[in-house]
């Protein structure tokens, strides 16, 4: 495979069937990447399984809920670091008494820059029973709760 790189951009990083190109000139930081069709797929971003509940509920229709949360790690990778993000996944699967299953999920990446606060944070969502639906809502309270500490406890 010829990769050809125009004036002004720089080949970054080459492995297997990816190429990663930049923009080379300030203030902009354009990164490309590039992907062959016929080989792998080109994908920093891996999640690994976090924890698993089961909710029975005895509603109307009672049914049981499975919520699985998962740890989001993506790697921004620049000339001089490998940073790692951490972020949240949850998915949802509802299984009925008559077989039927519905399913939902809501992932949000690049929120911590630390482990373990992604761990806590995804403890946190555990012991809440968050739904996928109520992902968003938790890390506007823990952002809002961050803050609110950094401010008033130092």
């Amino acid at each position: 495979m010829l990769f050809l790189v125009e004036k002004g951009f720089k080949l970054q990083k080459k492995s297997g069937s990816c190429v990663q190109i930049c923009w080379k000139m300030p203030p902009y930081r354009i990164i490309i990447v590039l992907q062959h069709k016929k080989e792998g797929v080109c994908n920093p971003v891996q999640k690994e399984l976090f924890d698993k509940i089961v909710i029975e509920t005895d509603e109307k229709v009672p049914h049981k809920i499975k919520l699985t949360y998962y740890m989001v790690t993506d790697c921004v990778r620049e000339e001089y670091c490998d940073l790692k993000v951490y972020g949240a996944e949850i998915e949802k699967e509802e299984i009925f008494a008559d077989g039927t299953r519905e399913y939902d999920s809501k992932i949000i990446k690049n929120l911590f820059f630390r482990y373990s606060e992604a761990e806590k944070f995804l403890e946190k969502l555990k012991n809440g029973g968050v739904t996928p639906m109520g992902l968003v809502s938790a890390v506007s309270e823990h952002i809002n709760e961050q803050i609110y500490r950094l401010t008033y406890e130092g």
